[in-house]
């Protein structure tokens, strides 16, 4: 049970972010029809880039990298002219979810 708690601490920013970039996505298809992404879609990138970051195995690092391997996985097909957007959606959603 230790270990358990340890490894959902450990990826509990991760998995915060992701939830945010998630929703972020989601609401993509708002700006433009293009950007409509299936949860399978999500989850596969969600788990690609999980498993690149864990082969450092650094566990500070690892979960930054992890973080930030996902932003980048999710940003590459979106366009230029909505990437800023992007980021200030997510930046509000953090600050949402320091407030709780």
């Amino acid at each position: 049970e230790h270990n358990l708690n340890l490894a959902r601490k450990r990826y509990l920013p991760v998995a915060t972010r992701g939830s945010v970039i998630y929703f972020v996505v989601a609401e993509l298809a708002s700006l433009d029809v293009m950007y409509q992404y299936s949860l399978t879609w999500f989850q596969s990138i969600f788990s690609t880039c999980i498993s690149e970051s864990n082969a450092g195995r650094n566990d500070d690092i690892n979960s930054l990298s992890a973080s930030k391997n996902l932003a980048s996985g999710i940003l590459r097909p979106v366009s230029a002219k909505h990437i800023k957007t992007m980021h200030n959606d997510v930046d509000e959603e953090d600050s949402k979810k320091k407030m709780m």
